[in-house]
């Protein structure tokens, strides 16, 4: 082989393919061309280099396709394909023994990624502690198949749904806390001015008709259910 095409083979094998991994359901809208991702890329089209790059969208492949590919990537993109009961409810259809060949020679060092996967799976779908260790478990053991026999019917819809009634829940007493809290306010706003419009009138008929301040203290104290010391300085305040 000459340098030229030496050189051509290296650059074959070190030639990288931009990808996105994408588990959402909906479809993919975002352009896949960097230039169509910079703003007003045409003016500036002669000085930006531009690709497109592939998305991997996990929903686009059939449980039974990524099963009969029978390899660890496929296993994880059918845990990861596990987003409401109904995925979990075709995950469960999928034959043991298939499931149980994808992982059958995969190293440890593999098998431990497939483990964080499957904690995740379990914490997305509210599984207990005691379910994922149990389902972590069946997957150290290459028993793929096996993973969710005695863990609990899960309702993630169910779970969701109260999620967001307690959440409506909190919001709403909290909007009817900030109410009640104004509400105080005003009414202790407009007893504080009530009080000083009594107390007001009260010193100006006593002064008017010659009434001493002692009796004037002692009316207000009557009037506005106030203790004699906090009386005498609103009267002190008005005489």
């Amino acid at each position: 082989m000459n340098e030229a095409n030496k050189r051509k083979t290296e650059n074959k094998r070190h030639q990288h393919i931009p990808v996105v991994y994408y588990e959402g359901k909906k479809a993919w809208t975002a352009d896949r061309h960097f230039r169509g991702r910079i703003a007003k890329g045409n003016l500036f089209q002669d000085w930006i280099p531009d690709f497109c790059y592939e998305v991997v969208r996990i929903h686009d492949y059939s449980n039974e396709e990524l099963l009969e590919r029978r390899n660890e990537m496929s296993l994880i993109m059918l845990f990861n394909k596990i987003q409401d009961t109904v995925d979990l409810a075709e995950f469960l259809k999928l034959p043991q023994d298939k499931l149980d060949r994808m992982v059958k020679d995969t190293p440890e060092t593999v098998l431990d990624v497939i483990v964080s996967v499957m904690e995740s799976l379990c914490m997305k779908v509210g599984a207990s502690e005691e379910e994922t260790e149990e389902c972590v478990q069946k997957v150290k053991e290459r028993k793929m198949g096996y993973m969710f026999e005695h863990m609990e019917k899960m309702n993630i819809q169910e779970e969701r749904r109260k999620t967001a009634k307690a959440e409506k829940w909190a919001q709403e007493a909290e909007q009817k806390a900030q109410e009640a809290e104004q509400k105080a306010e005003e009414a202790a706003k407009k007893a504080k001015e009530s009080e000083h419009i009594t107390i007001k009138s009260i010193v100006s008929v006593c002064r008017k008709h010659g009434i001493s301040k002692e009796e004037a203290i002692s009316e207000v104290m009557d009037n506005c259910e106030l203790d004699k010391k906090t009386a005498e300085e609103k009267v002190n305040q008005q005489w």
